[in-house]
């Protein structure tokens, strides 16, 4: 099959170029940074922004689209453009080209409500004021590909829960970050709060899954994630300690860290606004709460199911960062 992979150059899209390819698919990759363009596939440096060249989609079948501004920090046009511009241009085109199949990646950022929840299913209803620009415009996306599947355009929507593994930028860079200059913020005595995450092999393997996904699965959308549930600060000091850093846990109340991070957003905005800030309102209340999903549609639906387990996962990063 001839797929065309968006963020081809990004953490997810990368790792899905260089598994489909080893599955013998031929990948068309696309980003804006050839310097960091999977080796191996023919790739085209575009921006998504922008209607893309009529070369890109020869015989292309299938669309994977992992192409997003992820960051809890930014301007919300940068957002809306990179996520909701991007993602509407992309599958009008996809409709014209007729290809077979969209995977969309979207994130289960957008169930986020700031209080806490487990075994969180598809069914939950969402909240109306989401808990930041990205969650806000990965659902606006969300409700594009929705628009283009009552328009004829066959589509699967995945929503994966905090991708980590060898080659993440974002998530376990950030908490070291946090954690080595300034603390990691403890709420609970016992090392939660209980939450999700998903080595991103899983990912790409749910992506698998929904390449060969019968009709049925079309307009659906699907929770992914490893399927086990860890304690957050257990979690963040086991890794911590692992790479040979010492662990800054410090306890403090929810509503003073919550404040702590408001004036820091508002600092920064005012006088670094293009620095994120340690923390902000969001992530604070993301570690504070308890967040876990169901993945029993995925399993029964997609025959998913998760390869490599949260310990593997972060053995996998620990060697590579150590090295």
């Amino acid at each position: 099959m001839k797929i065309l992979v968006t963020g081809a150059t990004g953490f997810l899209g990368k790792r899905t170029c260089e598994i489909l390819a080893s599955q013998g698919h031929q990948v068309v990759g696309i980003g804006r940074n050839r310097a960091k363009a999977p080796a191996g596939i023919k790739f085209f440096q575009v921006d998504l922004t922008y209607l893309l060249p009529p070369e890109v989609w020869q015989g292309v079948e299938a669309v994977v689209h992992c192409a997003a501004k992820s960051s809890v920090w930014g301007k919300y046009d940068d957002f809306y453009q990179n996520n909701v511009v991007a993602t509407r241009l992309l599958a009008k085109q996809a409709l014209h080209q007729g290809v077979k199949l969209f995977v969309h990646i979207s994130s289960t950022s957008v169930y986020f409500d700031s209080k806490n929840h487990q075994q969180i299913t598809e069914e939950m209803p969402l909240p109306k004021h989401k808990a930041n620009h990205y969650a806000e415009t990965k659902f606006l996306a969300e409700q594009e590909m929705l628009k283009f599947v009552r328009k004829g355009l066959p589509a699967i929507i995945l929503r994966p829960r905090a991708i980590f593994g060898v080659g993440d930028s974002a998530l376990l860079p950030r908490l070291l970050k946090v954690n080595n200059e300034k603390f990691f913020p403890e709420f609970t005595n016992n090392g939660g709060p209980l939450t999700d995450i998903t080595y991103v092999d899983n990912v790409v393997e749910a992506i698998t899954c929904a390449l060969q996904a019968p009709t049925s699965c079309y307009g659906q959308i699907y929770n992914i994630t490893n399927g086990e549930s860890v304690l957050i600060q257990q979690t963040v000091k086991r890794l911590v300690e692992n790479l040979g850093y010492t662990y800054h846990g410090k306890r403090v109340p929810f509503a003073l860290a919550k404040m702590y991070a408001y004036f820091l957003e508002k600092w920064h905005q005012l006088f670094c606004p293009k620095t994120e800030p340690p923390f902000t309102v969001s992530s604070i209340s993301l570690i504070a709460r308890d967040q876990t999903f169901c993945i029993g549609k995925a399993r029964r639906e997609l025959g998913y199911q998760p390869k490599i387990t949260v310990a593997q996962g972060l053995a996998y990063v620990t060697q590579h960062w150590k090295h």
